[in-house]
């Protein structure tokens, strides 16, 4: 029926809220199949907090590739027949705190429809109540769309609430099930390390032990309260799924790089005592871009430690953008007047998320500074370092008595510059590594005794080699290294020995 406006503004009307609601909650919203992982457990930590129970709280997920089905199960106080159907049959209608709770919009818990068939919610809140399941059937709900007119008959036709009287439930819990899930996301959503690593980026599970400011940030969570972490486990594995930092940064498999240190972060709220967000950076060397793979790159930002958006999430704040796949850090949002979006990749605009996000530039503009002097310091100790084995390449051509005595004395004048200069780049640098070398050479340098018999030990007479060391000063001269001088030299030297031998052999043929 179409709607018409009367004199006093009234609308009259059967349709104020069209059947493409219900696509836009479902299909529309979420286009990572992921997702329904974060809602689902997301709405399971909320309830238990809700009753002081996360420490003790737990959460089984059961994956059954055979099956295409996903089971997720909380040991929550789950809920009566009459909540469970006020709560888990209206769309965007929730008694959830906004601004408090992670969850509050109500269409969360839809999200699984998108890429499965049905989505059945069974719960109960003691064991003297029946189990309630209510049953979401995703293919009836796509059929509907195509024919029904108003939102209400969709959510009617594909929506089915029962009791279920067998016993073998526990005695207080909450139960999602994911079934016939489609194939394009069966790869990821039933591939078990996949979730694990998922669960583990996005989801308030602990700390490892291995990370070296595991403490430091359960210590800064605690002080803020509501941040606490849950015990998630796939398909009864004996150890539960923890975030991705470890013990260092595996940059590739032959790289890592150390954390080193440790920076709190506190943003101010607008316009009120305490905090709009609290945060960390796990300093490093900043050797270069961390792998997306190592599940830990980025400034990420979390709201009842749940992570929104990805990765990328504080890209526009870096001065430029490839530093944020530099660095390891959280932001955790504290203020309730700061509220994710819908989609839950980003914060909802307004004056607070403007505060935040110029108190974050100013953060990000340190890490760019970090990384810029990281940079800068390892181009110096590379120079270092090549000017150090150019000096040890220029005592080995001056000690070999290939060249003139002038000439190899030139050399060794170089090589006591070069050193002095090494020597005053790695005490800057405070290179230990490279203190040892320069010592060593040092010595070597001081007791050397250069003399032009190097070619007599060839076998070159002493009248041929007057012309072979101003031959081979001119090679030095054009060379662009002394080690690389001393290589030619050594090839001519080779060639020489080898048509002596065949000169030898000729003469001793009959």
């Amino acid at each position: 029926m179409a709607q018409k406006a009367t004199k006093s503004g009234r609308i009259d009307g059967d349709v104020l809220v069209g059947k493409e609601v219900c696509e836009i909650v479902t299909a529309g919203m979420y286009s990572d199949p992921m997702a329904f992982y974060r809602e689902y457990i997301q709405n399971a930590v909320d309830a238990l907090e809700g009753v002081g129970s996360l420490p003790k709280g737990a959460i089984k997920v059961s994956i059954d590739v055979n099956e295409r089905s996903v089971t997720i199960r909380d040991n929550g106080p789950g809920m009566d027949h009459v909540t469970a159907c006020r709560a888990l049959v209206p769309i965007g209608a929730s008694d959830k705190r906004r601004g408090v709770d992670r969850g509050f919009r109500g269409i969360g818990r839809l999200s699984a429809l998108a890429f499965a068939d049905s989505v059945t919610f069974a719960t109960r809140r003691s064991r003297s109540e029946e189990v309630t399941e209510v049953v979401w059937n995703g293919s009836i709900l796509r059929e509907r769309l195509e024919n029904a007119r108003r939102a209400e008959d969709v959510i009617r036709g594909c929506v089915e609430v029962r009791n279920v009287g067998e016993d073998q439930h526990p005695e207080h819990f909450f139960e999602v099930r994911v079934a016939g899930i489609h194939r394009h996301a069966a790869g990821r959503v039933l591939n078990g390390l996949t979730v694990g690593d998922y669960i583990g980026e996005v989801c308030p599970v602990p700390m490892r032990v291995g990370f070296p400011f595991a403490r430091d940030v359960e210590d800064l969570l605690t002080t803020a309260g509501g941040l606490g972490s849950v015990r998630v486990v796939i398909n009864g594995q004996p150890e539960p799924i923890m975030r991705p930092f470890g013990a260092d940064i595996r940059l590739s498999a032959t790289r890592r790089d150390d954390f080193t240190d440790f920076e709190r972060i506190a943003v101010p709220a607008l316009g009120a005592d305490g905090h709009s967000a609290i945060g960390w950076v796990a300093h490093s060397s900043y050797q270069g871009a961390i792998p997306r793979r190592a599940g830990i790159r980025g400034l990420r930002m979390r709201v009842g430690n749940i992570q929104i958006g990805d990765d990328r999430v504080c890209d526009p704040l870096f001065p430029e953008t490839r530093f944020n796949r530099w660095c390891v850090g959280e932001i955790h949002v504290v203020d309730p007047r700061l509220v994710p979006n819908a989609r839950r990749d980003y914060l909802e605009a307004g004056p607070h998320t403007r505060n935040l996000e110029n108190h974050l530039r100013a953060v990000c503009r340190r890490i760019v500074r970090r990384c810029r002097d990281a940079s800068r310091r390892r181009l110096r100790k590379r120079k270092a370092v090549s000017a150090l084995r150019e000096a040890e390449e220029g005592y080995e051509l001056a000690a070999s008595g290939y060249l003139e005595v002038d000439d190899a004395e030139g050399i060794v004048a170089t090589v006591v510059e070069d050193l002095r200069n090494v020597k005053d780049a790695v005490d800057a640098l405070g290179v230990q590594g490279l203190v040892a070398r320069i010592r060593e050479l040092e010595s070597r340098v001081s007791e050397l005794e250069v003399t032009g018999d190097g070619l007599r030990r060839e076998g070159i007479s002493a009248l041929e080699a007057g012309a072979y060391r101003k031959l081979f000063g001119a090679l030095v001269k054009v060379s662009r290294s002394p080690g690389a001088a001393k290589e030619s030299i050594e090839a001519v030297l080779a060639e020489l020995a080898r048509n002596d031998d065949r000169s030898s052999s000729s003469d001793m043929a009959p």
